[in-house]
């Protein structure tokens, strides 16, 4: 009895529980679809590039377990595969007839979210929403924005990478120098870091990414500025610093008063300031300034000389004087007919130059020119093809004064782009300390800041140093600029620079508008001034019908006006604009060449006679 028993219990232990037989002939449930961005690229086609709901599938032939997996989305796509299975891991042999080449090494390779896949394709469990990119002959690029939602004015830093192997063929990220970042309508080249520095300056979105050769491009980020909470905040004045190590702290932003003072104490008793450059420059710094009318007066006889002017850039800079204090260019001075003559259809002066054609914009376009002009075009077209790749016109100085140029003709095509590749090179040359080098390069710059529309604080850097704490950091406890065992004339030079950018003034806003008048454009042979006496004292006779040697240097008495900078109206003297003109005898008609020339070598010797006598 006791052996029955033990035999039907030895019986029952190894018959299957009907319990336990359902649990293991039930299958699992097969996982729900998942939606994932699916992108299949050569290095010169695209194949897929979508949504893609994936369904599960076996995770390999002889499986019978389902997974939604990546094998399971290529095969799904409706591309056409083919494959190789060693063991359970499936290996991607081709895709639409695109195939893996170990003469070039070139194999399909998948990353998850632009990460290397570290499994087989089949073995990676697919994420809702992930991206999924196989490429072959080409790798990503990959981008990172410091602030997708920035403040207006705060510099947004946007980092591009690329992907490669090392040495040891382990997947690294290395930066993509030289890269083109696209942000909405703007471009900009990121540094050798692979770095560039956007700042909007509206609370319009930006679309945003980049390129490079060979490289597959970068997802596509919007950029959504908000509205600046940035609130100036009063100087503090100068303090001592506490502890044991004693000094001061500097204030934090120049002094344009004193820089001010500093040049007008060194103004000399004729009303100059010295050389015709340095008389220029402290008038546009006296003329961005409320109160150095008595200086300024005394100094307007002197900027009315152009026989002191000899390169295009001389009389570039006059004119610009003379708008700055609110005196019409055509009716005292030639120096706009002088620049409109060195345009040669393409550029103004050196063609090996593009200082000269920068500086012609400023005072053409406020002297009536605009983009209606063939001169105005054409010299924008010329300064953007000198620009390099960096975005600079070769230094930190001629950069800012391209901006300050460009900014007013914006609407001309590919000049927003070339301003914002300017000041991304600004950005990438500011030293530490808040400056761009020296004073004079940190001032043009200050004044370039000042043309964009944007706050010296937007350009602060690592320690909280700004532009506006550089100038104060370069000025002397004079009030002047540059270094104090420098001549007073590069002083007095660093320090107009410096005048109107410490009152955050581009040459744009001192200038003052004239509307454009007609400049004849007859070639003239010009006669050396007061030809119009001979050795004898008795004028020449001036024949109806003779040959114009002179029409605008003989004899000009100009009139003085005198500046009322409040109003910017002219008290003009009474002595008028005197002109004269000397002409060769028109020859007879029995009169020869012979006697033409005979006549006119006469004419020119008793002009050189008269000059003797003077």
């Amino acid at each position: 009895m006791k052996k029955l028993l033990l035999t039907l219990l030895l019986l029952l232990a190894l018959a299957p529980s009907p319990l336990l037989a359902d649990e293991e002939s039930t299958p699992a449930p097969t996982p729900d679809p998942i939606a994932i961005t699916l992108r299949v690229e050569t290095a010169s086609a695209t194949l897929f590039n979508g949504t893609i709901t994936v369904s599960a599938c076996t995770t390999f032939p002889a499986s019978t377990t389902q997974t939604v997996n990546g094998f399971c989305a290529l095969e799904q796509s409706g591309l056409t595969n083919t494959w190789t299975w060693y063991g359970e891991d499936a290996f991607l042999d081709s895709t639409n007839g695109i195939s893996n080449d170990s003469l070039l090494g070139n194999y399909w390779t998948w990353f998850a979210n632009l990460e290397l896949g570290p499994v087989a394709l089949n073995k990676h469990q697919l994420v809702a929403n992930e991206t999924l990119l196989l490429s072959i002959g080409t790798f990503p690029l990959k981008i990172n924005i410091s602030n997708v939602s920035p403040e207006v004015g705060i510099p947004t830093t946007i980092t591009v990478s690329k992907f490669s192997f090392d040495s040891n063929f382990n997947p690294v990220w290395l930066p993509a120098s030289g890269s083109t970042v696209y942000v909405g309508p703007y471009t900009i080249t990121s540094n050798t870091e692979g770095v560039s520095v956007f700042t909007a300056t509206t609370t319009d979105p930006f679309t945003i990414y980049a390129t490079e050769t060979n490289f597959l491009p970068t997802e596509h980020v919007t950029l959504t500025p908000v509205a600046s909470t940035v609130v100036e905040t009063p100087t503090p004045a100068p303090q001592t610093s506490g502890g044991g190590s004693g000094g001061t702290v500097l204030p934090s932003k120049g002094d344009a008063d004193a820089a001010l003072t500093f040049l007008l104490q060194h103004q000399q008793s004729d009303g100059s300031f010295g050389s015709a450059m340095l008389n220029d420059w402290v008038a546009l710094a006296l003329s961005s300034a409320d109160n150095s009318q008595a200086s300024l007066n005394a100094l307007i006889p002197h900027l009315l000389r152009q026989n002191e002017l000899t390169h295009i850039t001389d009389y570039e800079r006059r004119v610009m004087v003379l708008e700055a204090l609110g005196i019409d260019p055509y009716a005292h001075s030639d120096a706009i007919q002088k620049i409109i003559s060195e345009f040669d259809g393409v550029q103004i002066g050196d063609p090996n130059l593009v200082n000269d054609d920068i500086f012609s914009l400023f005072p053409l376009t406020h002297a009536g020119y605009t983009t209606e002009d063939e001169i105005i075009v054409k010299e924008v077209t010329f300064i953007l093809s000198n620009q390099d790749q960096s975005g600079s016109w070769g230094s930190v100085d001629l950069t800012s004064a391209a901006i300050q140029a460009l900014v007013p003709l914006s609407d001309v095509e590919g000049v927003p782009e070339a301003i914002l590749n300017a000041r991304e090179y600004l950005v990438a040359n500011q030293d530490t300390n808040g400056c761009f080098g020296n004073s004079y390069s940190t001032s043009w710059a200050f004044q370039a800041i000042a043309a964009l529309g944007e706050s010296p604080s937007a350009w602060t850097v690592w320690g909280g140093s700004t532009p506006l704490s550089c100038m104060a950091l370069l000025q002397a406890p004079d009030g002047g600029f540059g270094l104090k065992e420098a001549t007073i004339e590069s002083r007095i030079w660093a320090t107009a620079y410096a005048v109107p950018a410490l009152q955050g003034k581009s040459w744009n806003t001192i200038l003052q508008k004239f509307p454009k008048q007609t400049i004849a454009t007859q070639s003239v042979i010009e006669v050396p001034e007061k030809i119009a006496s001979t050795s004898t004292g008795s004028s020449l006779s001036i024949a109806p019908s003779g040959v114009v040697l002179g029409t605008s240097t003989i004899e000009r008495i100009p009139t003085i006006p005198v500046i009322n900078k409040n109003k910017f109206e002219e008290t003009i003297s009474t002595v008028p604009i005197v002109q004269t003109y000397e002409a060769v005898p028109a020859p007879s008609t029995s009169s020869t060449l012979l006697n033409t020339i005979e006549n006119y070598l006469l004419l020119m010797i008793r002009g050189a006679v008269s000059l003797l006598n003077l």
